[in-house]
């Protein structure tokens, strides 16, 4: 498996979205990772596993693509804003796993 070299910063970007610390992550992964681990995950120093990969992507809520492909989902969504009070970083997290969702299922019938 190719684990792309931004993984530790995907991971970083995911946990700060929802405002957890590395202790929380490290915690809701049902201590499949400590905190130490996560640090060095997050540094690019340590190489997950694929029970690294499966047990964040749970504990974020997110499908395990959006840390290992070479191109995330959220990286591919633009979001048009129309007025000036919208958050468009809110909008894309909050559209974002309906548009993963249609992606797999796209998969399955292709």
């Amino acid at each position: 498996m190719n684990i792309p070299t931004d993984f530790g910063e995907r991971v970083r970007a995911q946990r700060q979205l929802r405002d957890l610390s590395q202790r929380d992550l490290a915690a809701m992964t049902d201590e499949i990772l400590s905190q130490p681990t996560l640090a060095r995950l997050e540094k690019g120093t340590a190489t997950p596993t694929l029970h690294h990969i499966m047990a964040l992507a749970w504990a974020l809520g997110i499908d395990a693509a959006e840390l290992v492909d070479a191109t995330p989902l959220s990286k591919r969504v633009r979001v048009a804003a129309r007025g000036h009070q919208t958050k468009t970083e809110e909008a894309t997290q909050t559209l974002l796993p309906y548009l993963q969702l249609r992606v797999n299922l796209d998969s399955t019938h292709a």
